[in-house]
């Protein structure tokens, strides 16, 4: 049985002003909505998958430390691991993402291929 991993792009801060002053103490991606964080809809989504589902990854731009209670207590109650991949390197080389980038996917290709 092939097993997934969901990737979810978060984005990160900014500048912009559109959701100030809520965006000033919350990152956006973890504003309430129906009574639980935006970003817990799209990891409950993913969870539904399980046991195919493997891992939920969120990948932004964000300090960790914001993320790291949400995660603990989706991971928890969802019975499912999530991780935090931030890009926040102050290496702006192209190349070098890319690397990681294609790294990850032949990393996620071999485990998949060896089950």
């Amino acid at each position: 049985m092939a097993s997934l991993k969901a990737i979810i792009l978060i984005g990160g801060p900014s500048k912009g002003t559109r959701f100030r002053p809520l965006s000033l103490a919350v990152p956006k991606p973890l504003f309430p909505i129906g009574g639980v964080p935006l970003l817990y809809h799209h990891v409950a989504a993913c969870a539904a998958l399980a046991p195919l589902l493997k891992e939920v990854i969120l990948v932004g731009f964000f300090e960790p430390t914001l993320l790291e209670t949400f995660i603990a207590e989706t991971s928890a109650a969802l019975s499912i691991p999530i991780r935090y991949d931030d890009d926040n390197d102050d290496d702006d080389d192209d190349a070098s993402e890319e690397s990681a980038t294609d790294h990850r996917i032949q990393s996620s290709n071999q485990s998949r291929s060896s089950e």
